[in-house]
C-alpha cells in the first residue's frame, strides 16, 4: 500500500506581519518544540534517545534492537545544510532574515550502521517564499498519512497538528491554510492540480496563485482556512455552520475563518469533499477542471471534477 504524505500549511502575506523572519524562525522553534519535541529534547538537553519514531512502537520498528542513532539538520536554500544545533539555529535565523526561498528542518532515526541500516523521519518543517510572489511565505510541514490514519494514534497526531496550526493562525492572520495531501514541494492544492491545462500555468500554478490567496480560495480539503477578505461573500460563519457541511467552524482572531469538515481525518471521504466543495464553491479559483490518468505513487486530487465558475453570481475580485 502506498503511503502518501500530507502537506500542512499557512500562507502569510509580509504585509500583514511585522517580521516575516522572525515569524518563520517562530515556525521551526515552536513547531519542532511541539511536535517533534522527543527528538529535540535528546539533542538539546541530553534526554535519552527515543527507540523508535513517535507514535510507533518500538518493538515493531526495531525488532532486532540493535542502536539507534538520532541526526538532524537545517537547511537554508543556496547555502550548505548544517547539523542540527544551538549553532545551526542561530544561523537559521540570520539566513530567514534575509528572505531565503527555502528553509527546512528535519530529524531522523537509524537503527544500526551502515547503507543497510533503517531510517524512519520525523515529519519535516518547512519555510517557502515563491519566486512568483514576493511577499510572500509558506510556513508548514509535511507529515507522513499513515501517522493521521493510524488505528492507536492517529486521533492524537491530528490534534497535535491541528492545535500547532490554530495557533499560528490566529496569531498570523494567514491568507489560506490547508491539510491535504503534498502533490509537490511548491504547496498546490487539490484543486490548483485538477484545474485544466489548457488554463494559463499561472492561474493554476501556486508559485503565482499564493499572492492571490485573499482575492480566489486556492482550494478546499480536509482543513481550509478562509481568509476574511472572502468570508462575506460566503455568508459569514453562521451560513457555513448552517450548511451542515463542517464538524467546525470557528473564527479566527484577524477576522478568517477555521473550517474543519469532519471530526477525524478518517471520515473525509467522497461525500465530505462533495459538500465542502458545494459550501465554498462562490469562492473558489473558477476554471474548468479535467480528471488526469492515475500515476502510480501519487495521490488522487480529492475535489468535485465542476468548474466553481457555475456557482458564482458575483463579479471577480
Amino acid at each position: 500500500m502506498t503511503s502518501f504524505g500530507l502537506n500542512l500549511e499557512l500562507d502569510l502575506d509580509d504585509a500583514s506581519l511585522s517580521d516575516a523572519g522572525a515569524v518563520a524562525f517562530e515556525w521551526f522553534e515552536e513547531a519542532s518544540r511541539v511536535a517533534l519535541g522527543d527528538a529535540r529534547a535528546a539533542m538539546d538537553d541530553g534526554a535519552p534517545v527515543p527507540l523508535s519514531p513517535p507514535f510507533v512502537d518500538p518493538a515493531s520498528w526495531n525488532p532486532a534492537g540493535v542502536a539507534v542513532t538520532l541526526s538532524g539538520s537545517v537547511e537554508v536554500s543556496g547555502r550548505r545544510a548544517k547539523q542540527y544545533g544551538p549553532k545551526a539555529m542561530t544561523w537559521l535565523r540570520e539566513q530567514l532574515d534575509g528572505g531565503p526561498e527555502r528553509a527546512g528542518m528535519h530529524f531522523w532515526l537509524s537503527a544500526g550502521l551502515g547503507p543497510n541500516s533503517r531510517q524512519s523521519w520525523w515529519p519535516s518543517l518547512f519555510v517557502h517564499r515563491p519566486e512568483e510572489s514576493p511577499g510572500w511565505q509558506r510556513i508548514g510541514a509535511y507529515v507522513a498519512e499513515p501517522l493521521f490514519v493510524d488505528p492507536a494514534y492517529g486521533v492524537e497526531v491530528q490534534r497535535l497538528w491541528l492545535g500547532l496550526l490554530r495557533s499560528f493562525a490566529d496569531r498570523y492572520n494567514p491568507a489560506f491554510g490547508q491539510v491535504d495531501y503534498g502533490f509537490d514541494t511548491t504547496g498546490s492544492t487539490a484543486l490548483e492540480k485538477a484545474l485544466h491545462p489548457d488554463l494559463d500555468f499561472e492561474y493554476r500554478d501556486p508559485e503565482h496563485t499564493i499572492a492571490e490567496s485573499r482575492r480566489w480560495l486556492r482550494g478546499y480539503a480536509w482543513l481550509t482556512i478562509v481568509p476574511a477578505e472572502l468570508t462575506d461573500r460566503l455568508g459569514g460563519a453562521a451560513a457555513l455552520r448552517a450548511s451542515g457541511s463542517f464538524h467546525e467552524v470557528s473564527e479566527l482572531e484577524h477576522g478568517g475563518l477555521w473550517l474543519q469538515a469532519t471530526e477525524d481525518y478518517r471520515q473525509y471521504g467522497p461525500q465530505q469533499v462533495a459538500q465542502v466543495f458545494r459550501a465554498l464553491a462562490s469562492v473558489l479559483r473558477p476554471g474548468p477542471t479535467w480528471q488526469r490518468d492515475q500515476i502510480a505513487g501519487k495521490p488522487v486530487p480529492r475535489v468535485v471534477y465542476e468548474d466553481a465558475a457555475a456557482y458564482q453570481t458575483h463579479e471577480s475580485p
